[in-house]
């Protein structure tokens, strides 16, 4: 009888210990607007190489823009999205950024910012349906390898710390760095590399969800 009853016991422990893992798991939930409003404010610093005319060399410079981001459900059936940017550029440059592409608006984004988009494109689809279970590793479609770090905070909000890089070993030349929170629809961090140098870093500032 006490054999059974341990034998019992001990069935519970081995189902039990086999379920935590599953009932921890995590997945983003991308995309999955749930609020009545939710508006996404990014902050978006892209690195380029500009050559001075007085140093007669190339320098690294920085150029900051912010992307808002306002997404408000009419009904059932619609949703309203609307977009804009906030950007900086010298006034002596005003003339050039009205005449270039409209108004210039789709084109300061386009030239300083637009160089995160096709990593954002590839990696969030993947990334919608990653286990995030800090200790994941999980090669991706394109031969790079996509590690799950451990937890971070943005502005407040918790979320995974995802690495991507073409090195299966720990430690290898960076493709992107990632925090994604699951309960957040979109990315609270992105960081891009190009040949070792980061090349744009896009970063959510503001987060409001009217429920």
């Amino acid at each position: 009888m006490i054999r059974k009853s341990l034998l019992l016991v001990f069935s519970i422990f081995v189902v039990l210990s086999c379920s935590v893992p599953l009932l921890a798991q995590e997945s983003w939930e991308w995309v999955s607007f749930t609020g009545q409003r939710e508006i996404f404010t990014y902050e978006i610093t892209h690195y380029s190489e500009e050559w001075d005319r007085d140093t007669r060399e190339y320098v690294r410079v920085e150029n900051k823009q912010y992307m808002h981001i306002d997404l408000q459900k009419l009904d059932d059936e619609k949703t309203e999205i609307f977009i804009s940017y906030t950007y900086r550029v010298p006034t002596s440059e005003l003339w050039d950024e009205f005449s270039y592409m409209g108004l210039g608006g789709l084109s300061a984004f386009t030239l300083s910012g637009g160089a995160w988009f096709g990593e954002f494109s590839n990696m969030s689809f993947f990334a919608a349906d990653l286990d995030l279970i800090e200790g994941r590793i999980v090669e991706f479609w394109d031969g790079s390898w996509v590690r799950v770090i451990d937890k971070r905070e943005v502005n407040g909000i918790e979320g995974y710390y995802i690495t991507k890089s073409y090195d299966e070993s720990e430690g290898g030349e960076l493709i992107s760095e990632w925090i994604i929170a699951p309960n957040v629809p979109m990315p609270l961090f992105i960081k891009v590399y190009e040949d070792g140098e980061v090349t744009v870093i896009v970063e959510l500032v503001e987060y409001l969800k009217e429920l």
